[in-house]
């Protein structure tokens, strides 16, 4: 057994014995808020995380879908991140990076699934254990047939790093106290 899982089974078996689950850090829970928390009665259709084992540092962004003529804009963004004390907003209105970034990312394209053993393709690979893993999703994904998906996807380097690089670099002067 490999030392981190066998810390994840240690782990598990003493919360299990002492009757508490393992606690969840912030970041985990701001992400699991990020996917239900409402705005103006409008549950969020997409989302993005980024997490840097390294430093410690997280952000952690809610996508709203708002009205055509929403003076806001037709898109709505709530940022949580480890650098900030409350969630801060920005609007394609007042940002049109937003709207531009969030183009980008959907002429991205989620890799292949592979399942060690089972694809010809597929084989052992090094993973790369630091640094920062951006994750995005979607509720309002759609095959290209147009039937609805729900899509997740994480990575660490690639496109999809890239983008979430981008993206807070693009967005970083975005930011603002009130939607």
């Amino acid at each position: 057994m490999k030392p981190l899982a066998l810390a994840g089974v240690v782990a598990t078996s003493a919360a299990l014995i002492g009757g508490s689950e393992p606690a969840i850090t912030e970041f985990e829970r701001e992400a699991a808020q990020a996917r239900v928390e409402r705005f103006e009665g409008v549950a969020p259709t997409a989302g993005f995380t980024r997490s840097d084992s390294l430093t410690g540092a997280w952000s952690v962004v809610s996508v709203y879908v708002q009205g055509p003529r929403s003076p806001r804009g037709r898109w709505v963004a709530r940022r949580v991140a480890s650098d900030t004390g409350s969630p801060v907003w920005t609007d394609a209105a007042t940002c049109p990076g937003l709207a531009r970034s969030l183009a980008r990312l959907e002429r991205l394209s989620p890799q292949r699934l592979e399942i060690l053993g089972v694809s010809p393709r597929s084989r052992p690979r090094a993973y790369a254990a630091d640094g920062a893993v951006q994750t995005v999703w979607t509720s309002g994904g759609a095959r290209p047939d147009g039937a609805p998906i729900t899509v997740e996807w994480s990575a660490n380097s690639g496109d999809l790093a890239a983008w979430g690089r981008a993206t807070e670099e693009g967005l970083a002067k975005c930011w603002k106290p009130k939607p």
